[in-house]
């Protein structure tokens, strides 16, 4: 039928996990000795490498490049077991292009996108107040700055920390949740959550901030889908429920993030 296959195209393609929040270990008391700068820079312009070593100090646990006192270049954060954490890439701070954790088990568990160049845009849009801006979160802010933020802001904070290396180190040695190490950035092109057993919970795509296009969102207690077109961050038109066993179970409509009909089948 013609829904099945828009669910399998989503599982291909595409997933939210919910990581709970503990922050009970002292993550800052690592010993500093245990930081390795490896190629320090004769100026401030020049690309640093920092290289984080455990206790034991035979093991990396991440590696940051640095430039103007900023995260720059390639990143990757591993697990004791030798296992990669995450793995991405900064352009002056801000993540660039796509990112990917993975669980202790190496199962992939989250997939982002990034753009460098319309986060600039968009938030050079907002601090100059642009009469005529481009961007829908440049219009948002005008009407509510705060909530237009908040979409520049990472979604993945299992602890309270800006501090990268804070949540790097939690990230490798916690049982559970991630925390990204960016705090501001701008989600543009495909967004994917999947469970320990690789089937996908929340998916679909960014476009300059905010949710464009179609997507699928999963229960994870009960596995019930929904899928639908967002629209500037928004439901809109018609979106489908299905059962755990993927029989259609309800068809609502929305314009602009507001349901205006509903019909249940079962």
């Amino acid at each position: 039928m013609k829904y099945n296959f828009t669910l399998a195209l989503l599982g291909v393609l595409s997933s939210v996990v919910v990581f709970a929040q503990n922050d009970a270990v002292d993550y800052t008391a690592y010993p500093e000795r245990f930081e390795k700068l490896l190629t320090p820079a004769a100026n401030n312009n020049l690309v640093n490498v920092v290289e984080h070593h455990d206790e034991a100090d035979n093991h990396i646990l991440f590696n940051a490049h640095f430039k103007n006192g900023k995260l720059h270049h390639s990143w990757y954060s591993q697990y004791a077991n030798g296992v990669k954490c995450d793995s991405g890439y900064f352009k002056h701070g801000i993540p660039e292009g796509e990112w990917k954790h993975w669980d202790k088990a190496g199962n992939l568990r989250m997939v982002r996108t990034f753009s460098t160049t319309k986060y600039h845009r968009v938030t050079d849009e907002i601090t100059k107040q642009i009469k005529h801006p481009t961007y829908t979160l440049s219009r948002m802010a005008k009407q509510n700055k705060n909530a237009a933020w908040q979409h520049l802001q990472t979604k993945e904070t299992a602890i309270k920390s800006k501090d990268y290396k804070v949540k790097a180190l939690y990230n490798v040695t916690a049982d559970v949740g991630y925390a990204s190490v960016y705090n501001e950035c701008l989600y543009h092109g495909l967004y994917m959550n999947l469970n320990e057993n690789g089937v996908v919970t929340d998916s679909g795509y960014y476009k300059d901030g905010l949710r464009d296009g179609l997507w699928l969102e999963r229960d994870a207690v009960t596995q019930t889908i929904n899928t639908g077109m967002y629209k500037h961050g928004k439901k809109t038109k018609e979106w489908k429920q299905y059962d755990a066993r993927q029989r259609l179970t309800g068809i609502t409509m929305y314009k602009e993030g507001e349901e205006t009909y509903r019909k249940n089948f079962r």
